[in-house]
């Protein structure tokens, strides 16, 4: 009898224990732990149903109120459906956490806290900010801020600009008549040239300048390209003034004109922007190109200079006395030179820039006629005088060529001329 007993109380313990186990789990798979969290939003004690219906609830007033991102340039507001919840996957990972192993049986289960799965798609809306922000971690921050349903402005991600260093720098003296070079500095300074991008003389600065004069522009574009033949840009166009100008030396000057659209326009090749920066001190102008990033320095270098000899012209005239000579334009030699631009860390890198061509001026000089077959003519009236003979001999001008220092005789002149210039400046365009 007593045996009865006790199997029948082991009976009953097992039948308990068994319903225990089995109404733990049933609790355990309906319902998730006390303190349970999916984004920061209360699921401990709800069914996996009710869960979802809330975290559903929740997520679209949270959307109610736009989502906006802050940059040093303004705000962007980001648009709802750029930014997807997986409710199902937030469901499913809080689940995984929760499980335990059969070993801890009896041990109770507490609570998880897990972020709500988001997928951010907005990555082509800042590209054009890629060069101020960090798009990837700008997205991440979206998406943790989102995961949280956190507030409704998020701060982008800056880059970290680096600190502009001197690439090249000049300073030349102003000529006395010029009156506006300020004008033109307050125009150029602080001009960026993005990389891959174009820079116009014209456009940038003779557009802009309230009082231009070609004399100061050419001035100025001299400096500037002076300066860019320090540099790597890519030197589009240039065109020389012909003449050596007194502030600069020759294959180191540049003309501008907006008439006949002459224009100084280079290429930034490099892979960073680089920025202008012009100042007037005194009559001093200096010129500096700064640079976040400078893989090779340059400087230039006249080579071949060639001197070409002016020649001079004899004009006689009958206003002057026998053998009298009066100068009316003083001669000046020309020149033709190479201007290259060279590695300062390796010699033989150079490029050649331009081959520079500046005319001499001729020398003019009035002669007066000595008429040495005068006598001859008191004794013999059959001969010709000095002037029949030129008229009939003197051949026309058209297409006679002066050489270097050759000496040319013109025909007579009844006034002395002003000097004038006989020759065409040509320009060099590269």
């Amino acid at each position: 009898m007593q045996n009865k007993k006790t199997v029948f109380l082991v009976l009953i313990l097992t039948l308990a224990l068994i319903s225990t186990i089995v109404l733990f789990f049933k609790n355990s798979e309906s319902t998730f732990p006390e303190g349970s969290t999916i984004g920061g939003i209360d699921v401990g004690d709800k069914t996996e149903e009710e869960a979802i219906n809330l975290l559903s609830e929740t997520i679209g007033q949270w959307k109610q109120e736009p989502l906006q991102l802050s940059t040093l340039t303004g705000i962007i507001r980001i648009p709802t459906d750029a930014i997807q919840f997986d409710i199902d996957s937030s469901i499913h990972l809080l689940k995984e956490q929760i499980e335990k192993p059969w070993y801890l049986f009896f041990k109770k289960v507490e609570g998880k806290q897990i972020p709500l799965a988001v997928t951010v798609q907005f990555e082509e809306d800042l590209e054009q900010f890629e060069n101020a922000i960090d798009v990837d971690q700008t997205i991440e921050r979206i998406r943790q801020t989102a995961s949280y349903l956190g507030k409704s402005e998020i701060e982008a991600v800056q880059l970290e600009i680096p600190e502009e260093s001197l690439i090249a720098e000049t300073s030349w003296q102003i000529p006395e008549n010029n009156h506006f070079t300020d004008l033109f500095v307050a125009e150029l300074n602080n001009v960026t040239i993005e990389s891959g991008e174009i820079f116009s003389f014209l456009d940038t600065v003779v557009e802009q300048v309230s009082h231009y004069n070609e004399e100061e522009g050419n001035f100025i574009a001299s400096v500037l390209y002076s300066v860019f033949l320090k540099t790597n840009v890519q030197i589009l166009e240039r065109h020389s003034q012909g003449v050596i100008p007194t502030y600069s030396e020759a294959g180191i000057e540049a003309r501008v004109s907006e008439e006949e659209q002459l224009d100084l326009m280079v290429k930034n090749t490099g892979s960073t922007q680089i920025t202008i920066q012009a100042e007037q001190k005194n009559n001093e102008v200096t010129i500096r190109i700064l640079s976040t990033e400078a893989e090779k320095t340059y400087t230039y270098r006249v080579e071949n200079e060639i001197d070409v000899q002016y020649p001079t012209i004899k004009r006689y005239n009958k206003q002057l006395d026998p053998d009298e000579e009066r100068i009316i334009q003083n001669g000046m030699d020309g020149k033709r030179v190479d201007v290259y631009r060279i590695s300062t860390s390796n010699d033989t890198d150079s490029e050649h820039m331009s081959r520079d061509y500046y005319p001499p001026t001729p020398k003019i000089i009035a002669v007066g006629f000595r008429d040495e077959e005068t006598s001859a003519n008191d004794e013999n009236d059959a001969s010709p005088t000095m002037e029949e003979d030129m008229t009939d001999d003197t051949d026309t001008l058209e297409n006679i060529t002066i050489g270097q220092g050759d000496e040319f005789v013109e025909e007579n002149t009844d006034e002395i001329p002003d000097s004038d210039s006989i020759y065409e400046q040509p320009d060099i365009v590269k």
